[in-house]
């Protein structure tokens, strides 16, 4: 091989190169964006849940069926909104963290006596979950 051959195909290579990191951090940063946009999506139904949690927390039994067909509504909403393959996991979690709190509410409805302790837990648990893994995925 010539001198020039050798040159010419080291300058494709590393040309490919280049272009290949230049196109995987266009993508990253896209994914990243696409995330975040999500993220406000998912933090917006959790502010909704939150004062819908706060309001079925101080309601008469009487008012609370109420305020957990809202919460089941929003449960549902959340269900079908598209999330990246990133806020999955954190979708699940905050699913999770919604039906237990449904449960909540719906045994205080049954039961104004009802132990409720451990789906208080559960609450607890996959909202924290859900914010660990949000965290993961817009930073």
């Amino acid at each position: 091989m010539n001198t020039k051959l050798i040159v010419a195909i080291a300058i494709l290579v590393l040309l490919g190169i280049i272009s290949f990191n230049y196109y995987d951090s266009s993508q990253s940063q896209q994914s990243l964006a696409m995330s975040i946009e999500d993220k406000v999506k998912l933090d917006t139904i959790v502010n909704q849940w939150e004062r819908n949690s706060e309001l079925a927390s101080k309601a008469s039994t009487t008012e609370r069926p109420v305020i957990i067909e809202e919460m089941q509504t929003l449960r549902g909403e959340t269900a079908k909104l598209k999330v990246t393959p990133c806020l999955i996991s954190s979708k699940k979690s905050l699913l999770a963290a919604m039906d237990a709190e449904i449960t909540v509410y719906s045994s205080l409805i049954a039961d104004a006596e009802a132990t409720i302790e451990i789906d208080a837990n559960n609450v607890y648990k996959s909202i924290k979950k859900y914010h660990e893994t949000v965290e993961e995925c817009t930073n």
